[in-house]
């Protein structure tokens, strides 16, 4: 939260993503894909169209969990092998992945593997700094090589036209 632009995401709801970050769950319950099912639904209430789950491995094995408590099954693998996997977790058309990153970084004194982030990423653009999208760079070249230098950079920002279209969740 805090003031940015000059609005105030505290008192503005479409400049705020949706949030809950201590969700208790139970292996056996349905507290997760409870919470899965009405979270989605207001992430699309004002126009959004989320699309993509990235998820710490702690949130994935969690949701993976009470599915199967709930005898979700999947034909992943059905080719008259022994295969027990379980095919991608999808939920209307967004796609729960893996982010190993989520793995390694450590969020607030809390673990990242435990944390869900749903994203919609037609409301998420670069803004260029002027001058500096695809910028051409070719250096001299040292006088002992015969070597060519090339280089592109760029310099832009992310931005967001919406905010209350994405979410960030952590299970307990």
């Amino acid at each position: 939260a805090g003031t940015i632009g000059g609005i105030d995401h505290v008192a503005n709801t479409w400049w705020r993503n949706r949030a809950n970050v201590s969700i208790a769950t139970t292996v056996s319950g349905s507290e997760l894909t409870d919470l899965i099912h009405s979270e989605v639904r207001l992430l699309r209430r004002y126009g959004g169209k989320p699309s993509i789950a990235v998820c710490g491995s702690a949130f994935l094995d969690r949701l993976a969990a009470q599915l199967r408590a709930k005898g979700n099954y999947t034909q992943t693998g059905f080719s008259g092998k022994q295969d027990f996997s379980m095919g991608e977790m999808v939920y209307q058309g967004i796609t729960f992945q893996y982010d190993p990153e989520l793995d390694d970084i450590n969020l607030t004194g809390k673990d990242g593997n435990k944390r869900c982030y749903i994203i919609d990423p037609s409301k998420l653009y670069l803004a260029y700094m002027q001058d500096e999208k695809m910028k051409k760079h070719s250096p001299a070249r040292s006088h002992l090589s015969y070597v060519f230098y090339k280089a592109i950079t760029t310099t832009a920002v992310l931005c967001s036209s919406q905010n209350n279209c994405h979410g960030v969740y952590e299970i307990q």
